[in-house]
């Protein structure tokens, strides 16, 4: 019995504390600021499918540059003179291509690693602490708390946090003929209905192991990839 898996072929800055007496009266532009970067870490929920979207691309980029390199050798492929066939000189910029949108797949993917690890859960409770000591929760602006001010000033919270910025790199995945096929990118959520073919492969779930189904699937296929996985 096996499962389908589709593959749609930053620090944080900690803020300074600060104390201030619950008889003054809260700055608005300080609660506003707290409250807005309050909010943005809200979307830390997003991480986990995030981040799980980003180790399989990894993991799928890893494969493809795997299967270059190794057909590389076998054809004799001499990239230290620049030297071989019309095949190798076509497949060299191909590797260096898929090499380095490895090391940003794997860069991006420690990022939200770091997410997930309890960064933002820290800084949150520390914003929690800055408000309450600001007194905001007693004024007209913690009914603001869970919306996202877009007139605040930090240039940070304008662009958004991680998760926004990463699912906000919306290439387009699809196997074609193109000489970039083995370049495996991350759709943004939106752009997914856009996708004109999908990778699948089973899942054994006793032990992980998994296998190809379908080079090519469209969403009509799913359904004949999963009852083929499962008679396995």
């Amino acid at each position: 019995m096996g499962i389908v898996r589709i593959f749609p072929a930053a620090g944080l800055s900690l803020l300074a504390s600060f104390a201030l007496s619950s008889a003054v009266h809260a700055d608005s532009r300080d609660c506003r600021r707290l409250e807005t970067r309050l909010a943005s870490l809200s979307q830390v929920r997003e991480a986990p499918e995030l981040f799980d979207r980003y180790r399989r691309a990894v993991d799928e980029q890893k494969l493809e540059l795997s299967i270059a390199k190794r057909r590389a050798r076998e054809i004799g492929c001499g990239f230290v003179l620049g030297l071989g066939s019309a095949e190798c000189q076509s497949l060299k910029p191909q590797i260096d291509r898929m090499a380095s949108n490895l090391a940003d797949l794997q860069r991006k993917s420690e990022l939200l690693a770091e997410e997930v690890s309890g960064s933002s859960r820290r800084e949150r409770a520390m914003l929690r602490a800055q408000l309450d000591a600001a007194n905001c929760y007693d004024n007209a602006y913690s009914a603001r708390l869970p919306m996202l001010d877009q007139g605040a000033d930090d240039e940070s919270n304008r662009e958004g946090n991680l998760f926004d910025r990463l699912a906000r790199s919306s290439i387009e995945y699809s196997i074609d003929s193109g000489e970039d096929r083995n370049i495996i990118t991350i759709p943004s959520p939106q752009d997914e209905s856009a996708i004109k073919a999908y990778r699948t492969i089973c899942v054994r779930t006793c032990d992980g192991y998994y296998f190809p189904m379908s080079p090519k699937s469209s969403r009509d296929d799913f359904s004949r990839d999963q009852q083929n996985c499962q008679s396995i």
